[in-house]
């Protein structure tokens, strides 16, 4: 049950939205080749806003035995009453802002029956996700053996200083490099062969900077197939092998390696 059910109470409002942008330069070198060059950029926010007002859940044992050494009272799974704001804001779900940037570069050269390939790219991103209590706490009200009592949760400044604030943020960045070579190969008529390597390396920065986590050495072979058996262009049978790197978001990172402090207050 919501005690106060007044609409003012839950007002709130999400702003969503981000922006793409890019340049790219192709160059052709005569007949042989292909140049490839683009820059980008990526970025966007979710943005809750609520009633700055303190969420307080009841969580006392009625209509139950208040308690006793050898039978404890046991909260109940639904509170008994909640009054308030929405309490917890979540950062990645509810507050944040991300951006990348990437550089990368291409050249295709075209020698008899291969079609050889080769490039790089640079990728720099980051995310800040803040958590924050509507009015800045959260109150839960409790019994212990039939005595009543609250537990303040909040956000403070440090484990030295209790001082509440209004949000704590997990933030982290991410820089990799990668690099590729590869060949089409018309090995044959109606036979193709497709022959590639790729590297790859990430390095995680905490929300200090720093590299917590570094992924190096990320090789990743290909190998593909494809067969024209009877050289029309009308069917094709094909394979295809590889290994492939996933690139870790930066908001686990934020959440691995972040640094805040909260309180209980009873």
């Amino acid at each position: 049950a919501i005690v106060n059910p007044a609409p003012s109470t839950w007002y709130s409002s999400r702003q969503l939205g981000g922006t793409d942008f890019g340049l790219r330069l192709s160059q052709l070198l005569g007949s042989k080749g292909l140049v490839t060059l683009q820059g980008s950029r990526h970025q966007d926010s979710n943005s809750l806003t609520a009633a700055r007002k303190v969420r307080t859940v009841d969580l006392r044992c009625t209509g139950q035995p208040p308690g006793t050494p050898e039978s404890p009272c046991q909260p109940p799974d639904v509170p008994g009453s909640v009054t308030g704001g929405y309490g917890v804001i979540d950062g990645p779900l509810d507050h944040n802002v991300s951006f990348r940037n990437q550089l990368r570069g291409d050249l295709t050269v075209y020698a008899g029956g291969h079609e050889l390939k080769c490039g790089g790219n640079y990728e720099y991103g980051g995310s800040d996700a803040t958590y924050s209590l509507t009015g800045g706490q959260e109150v839960s009200v409790r019994d212990e053996f039939g005595q009543p009592y609250y537990d303040h949760f909040f956000a403070a400044r440090s484990l030295d200083d209790l001082t509440p604030v209004v949000g704590v943020k997990f933030r982290a960045k991410a820089r990799s490099f990668g690099a590729y070579i590869q060949d089409s190969w018309k090995a044959a008529a109606g036979l193709t062969l497709n022959l590639g390597l790729r590297w790859d390396t990430e390095h995680l920065l905490s929300y200090q900077g720093a590299t917590v986590l570094a992924l190096e050495n990320e090789w990743q072979p290909r190998l593909g197939v494809v067969w024209d058996p009877w050289h029309d262009g009308k069917t094709k049978v094909y394979a295809f092998a590889g290994r492939f790197y996933y690139a870790l978001p930066t908001t686990g990172t934020g959440a691995a390696f972040h640094n805040f402090t909260v309180v209980h207050t009873y």
